[in-house]
């Protein structure tokens, strides 16, 4: 399936009849990006940077959280953490890929609207930054050309874009892109869309193949899908649950103009199963087999594959309750701790909204190589 422009329409200005309206076309998200659309020229290979070794220094983790990334290095028998704004990947050469969402105002179309906003995701990596989901901001909406063909309406002219991370699984991370305005016509618009990301190469991934001739729409509702409003697939990507268990969130969009903006994100079930969790989460009790490591007040956590390191999600309360993934977050942030095996305690990362993934290093082939890459992000 070919993505869909969501504002072509826009870019372009009809005839010149007397206050014709500057209205969008029908036209919704149906999965932007899906089956690889996005083009990347040839790049030089990455240079390694040259650095010496550091007695005592490694890598421990990368923590992703809804603010970002906490890049975690052992220093002796102590950790230190420092938060980046960018969520972050180590590849097998010890370089790393990055993604940013930056945000641009455009103004206002006139002194009396709201401002306009667009989103740009950026990829960053060997050879520099680049923008992702193009075909995204390419359907922006041109909004001088809107206030020329109805200056009468132009003081209710705007234009908001956003991009969300929803979740992560592994090097694949999984957005929530919004657009909604009002650019004339008898309804403001709004579309969003789901889209999965491979942070080792910047490529969109789909994933409905995966799921056969499985109705997501139909397990995610039910019996009643037909009388839904919110009905429209748009979009499918990976996301992790409490312990690192891997599931798919779905967006459903509107299906009729009438409910235009209304969305839902909904748990669907993977197409296959993809290991155990390790370590066990009781009563806020957590636990980890083969050590004395016994933590209470946890709400989420993340084992390395070796059980040599733990990433901890602290609660607000003995009756916290974390909001999963697909569910509305309520903004309150919670404390994040590590624990490596050796340790007596478990320091304190800092505070995070959502614990997405971890992604643990230890066992990197090149730590050297990792420390000068933390070393370079800013």
């Amino acid at each position: 399936m070919k993505p869909v422009c969501l504002f072509c329409a826009l870019a372009v200005v009809w005839g010149c009849k007397e206050k014709e309206p500057y209205r969008p076309e029908n036209v919704r998200f149906t999965g932007i990006g899906r089956g690889d659309v996005v083009e990347h020229k040839a790049q030089e290979a990455e240079k390694r940077p040259e650095v010496k070794p550091q007695s005592g220094h490694r890598p421990v983790a990368v923590v992703v959280t809804a603010e970002g990334s906490i890049l975690v290095e052992g220093v002796g028998s102590e950790v230190r953490a420092r938060r980046v704004p960018q969520v972050v990947r180590v590849l097998s050469d010890g370089g790393v890929r990055t993604l940013r969402v930056a945000l641009a105002s455009q103004g206002k179309v006139d002194k009396a609207s709201r401002e306009s906003v667009f989103a740009t995701l950026w990829y960053g990596g060997a050879g520099g930054e680049k923008e992702l989901l193009d075909e995204f901001s390419a359907a922006r909406p041109d909004l001088k050309a809107a206030m020329k063909a109805d200056p009468d309406l132009a003081q209710s002219f705007y234009h908001t874009e956003s991009m969300t991370l929803v979740g992560a699984h592994g090097p694949v991370t999984t957005w929530l892109l919004s657009a909604e305005g009002f650019l004339g016509g008898a309804h403001p618009y709004a579309q969003r869309s789901l889209v999965a990301v491979d942070m080792t190469n910047g490529k969109t991934l789909d994933f409905l193949p995966k799921f056969g001739q499985r109705n997501l729409v139909k397990e995610a509702l039910g019996q009643g899908a037909s009388g839904e409003c919110v009905r429209h697939l748009s979009g499918v990507g990976p996301v992790e649950t409490a312990g690192g268990g891997k599931a798919f969130v779905a967006a459903l969009t509107h299906e009729f103009e009438s409910c235009a903006g209304a969305y839902k994100l909904v748990r669907v079930e993977p197409p296959e199963k993809d290991g155990e969790v390790a370590g066990e989460l009781h009563d806020g009790v957590f636990t980890l087999s083969g050590t004395d490591l016994r933590v209470s007040g946890v709400v989420d956590f993340r084992v390395s594959p070796q059980k040599d390191a733990v990433v901890l999600l602290m609660g607000l309360g003995r009756n916290d309750r974390l909001a999963a993934p697909w569910e509305k977050k309520d903004g309150r942030t919670r404390e994040v701790r590590v624990w490596v095996k050796g340790m007596d305690s478990q320091p304190v990362l800092g505070r995070t909204a959502a614990l997405h993934s971890v992604q643990f290093l230890l066992d990197h082939p090149l730590p050297d190589a990792v420390l000068a890459s933390f070393a370079n992000l800013k």
